[in-house]
């Protein structure tokens, strides 16, 4: 009887450990809106009322964060100032410092 029910749960396991391993780094994409309240080697913003993501935020950037225009072409950090309006897309790890972090991948004006 133990060796029937051991292999229950085996057979029960087996399909969600081969579930794990295909998860897509796209699926773990978040993304919110946001006005840039200040720039310096974080940038501050003021994410949108209404979105998963609310209040302000610091947003680290590093090599790997783009940046992109209005209509989707390569900018820079440079092209953020106070008051610009923002998509910022990140991996959904937020660090719960005060105020929270997250770590951007792709930043866009809008």
């Amino acid at each position: 009887m133990k060796k029937f029910m051991l292999s229950i749960l085996l057979l029960s396991i087996f399909p969600m450990l081969i579930s794990c391993g295909s998860v897509s780094a796209k699926s773990n994409e978040v993304t919110f809106l946001a006005t840039v309240k200040s720039v310096s080697d974080k940038i501050e913003v003021e994410a949108d009322e209404g979105q998963n993501e609310f209040g302000t935020y610091l947003i680290v950037t590093t090599s790997q964060t783009k940046y992109y225009d209005k209509d989707g072409n390569k900018a820079s950090k440079l092209s953020l100032v106070e008051g610009t309006r923002i998509k910022i897309t990140y991996n959904g790890q937020v660090a719960r410092s005060y105020p929270p972090q997250v770590a951007a991948q792709k930043i866009q004006l809008i």
